[in-house]
């Protein structure tokens, strides 16, 4: 359901998914338990330009945006977590040089969603603290700039 007005939307029912293929997908494998997704967007780089000619202003001109480096997910660490994320190497070991790992991050307020092609790590044994829920921290390393796409539809991971 799309927001149809200029009003703010929440982040409830918030999805991250993947899919592989050779163009944008239009459906995508839904990833359980995620608690927090990175911005996608940077500030692009400024680059000084002052010449000695300038007496007031430093000048500047756009440089190259910068992807960051890998984005960082929260998740609870869960064996569906595990499992699917073991899914998710597998599939992206399995690729051919034609395809790529598409991710999407999609708010269901909202009628556009946000996809990149990247490549994920393997998954890490989280930190333990008292008195706290398990969590773990996945990484996925952007390859291509985001772009909003038509908000896709979401499968649900079959287990093996």
């Amino acid at each position: 359901m799309a927001s149809a007005d200029n009003r703010a939307v929440n982040t409830h029912g918030v999805k991250l998914g993947f899919a592989v293929g050779t163009t944008v997908p239009t459906s995508f494998e839904r990833i359980y338990d995620v608690k927090a997704l990175p911005e996608l967007g940077s500030e692009p780089n400024t680059l000084e330009s002052t010449t000695l000619l300038e007496t007031e202003y430093t000048q500047y001109v756009e440089g190259l945006n910068d992807l960051g480096g890998a984005l960082e997910i929260t998740a609870n660490m869960t064996d569906k977590l595990i499992e699917q994320w073991e899914s998710v190497m597998s599939a992206y070991d399995g690729m051919t040089a034609d395809k790529n790992m598409y991710w999407v991050f999609s708010n269901p307020n909202l009628s556009k969603a946000s996809v990149f092609t990247g490549k994920p790590s393997n998954i890490q044994y989280g930190a333990s603290e008292v008195d706290a829920v398990f969590e773990a921290t996945i990484y996925i390393t952007p390859d291509s700039a985001p772009q909003f796409i038509d908000t896709p539809t979401f499968t649900e991971h079959k287990s093996a």
